[in-house]
Parts: structure tokens; C-alpha cells; sequence
């Protein structure tokens, strides 16, 4: 009597995709906030005036509490709107997880103030308050997927090879 083999779930192509694919996006992401960051060193100085602010509460991150200031800027004669704090595509500048130091920064700055900003000087409708440096989990993230995507390649490999030795 034949006894069907029994695919364990590790053994799935499905199960290997994912660990194949979790950290290539995981990569992808960290790779875009890098070269956001990279790419604002380039930015050059202007100045904008604050239109409105405000406070608010995030779900997610260490940071609950963050800013929100709108304000315009002109560019050869063109005007540009938006309340991007950060050049970074992943940032908790602006926010704090204490409510009160954030209502303070934000009650010192009035509306119609004029405020530095920085914006491509190429493409002008992308612009930050600040210019969001380089930190050490940045790299951090990228070797750590980096890491798992070579031991899920080698995993995936050694189990294809597995498989073709027992066929």
C-alpha cells in the first residue's frame, strides 16, 4: 500500500516566495527612504509663510504626537502649497510622544511667519521644513535584509537541491 508524501508547510513554494519577498520589500522600502535622503543634500534654501497648524495624533510609531504646519512658497514666480516636514519618505521629525512639547514648538511659530524651507531646485514641488539626516538604523535595516534574502536564497537553493536528490 502507497503512502502519499506529506508536504510540510516549509516545504512550499509558497512558504519560500514569502521568504524571499517580506525582505525584498523591507529592502525596496528602506533602499527608497535612503535615496529620499540622499537626493535633498542637493536641495537649496527658500523661504515660506506659514497658512495654518495644528496638532495631531498618529496610531502608529513611538511617536504619537506630531505637527502639522501648511504653508506656500514661490519658485520663479510659481506657488507651491504643502506641510512636508521632513525630505525623508520615513520620519518622526515633528512629532514627540510628549502632547505639550509639541503644542509649545507649534504656539511659537504664528501664523503668517515666514519660515525656512528647502526644495529641489529642479522640481520645485518637492520641498521639506528639514532636511532629515543619514541615522545608523538606515544602514542597519538594509544589512539585516541583506541577511535574510542571502539565507532564504541559500535555504531555497539547499531544499530545491534536496529535492532533486530524492526524485
Amino acid at each position: 500500500m502507497g503512502s502519499a508524501k506529506i508536504e510540510k508547510p516549509r516545504d512550499s513554494i509558497l512558504y519560500k516566495l514569502f521568504l524571499m519577498f517580506f525582505p525584498l520589500i523591507f529592502l525596496c522600502i528602506t533602499f527608497i527612504d535612503i535615496v529620499s535622503k540622499f537626493n535633498a543634500r542637493s536641495w537649496v534654501e527658500g523661504h515660506a509663510t506659514v497658512l495654518s497648524k495644528d496638532v495631531y495624533q498618529r496610531d502608529s510609531g513611538g511617536h504619537p504626537w506630531c505637527e502639522k504646519i501648511t504653508y506656500r512658497y514661490s519658485i520663479d514666480g510659481r506657488f507651491y502649497e504643502g506641510c512636508k516636514l521632513s525630505s525623508s519618505t520615513f520620519s518622526d521629525i515633528g512629532c514627540n510622544r510628549n502632547q505639550i512639547k509639541i503644542e509649545e514648538r507649534i504656539n511659537s511659530i504664528p501664523l503668517g511667519a515666514v519660515i525656512s524651507i528647502y526644495y529641489d531646485k529642479n522640481f520645485p514641488s518637492n520641498y521639506a521644513i528639514e532636511i532629515d539626516g543619514f541615522h545608523f538604523f538606515d544602514f542597519a535595516y538594509m544589512v539585516v535584509a541583506c541577511l535574510v534574502i542571502s539565507a532564504a536564497s541559500v535555504y531555497i537553493i539547499n531544499s530545491i537541491s534536496k529535492r532533486k536528490s530524492f526524485t
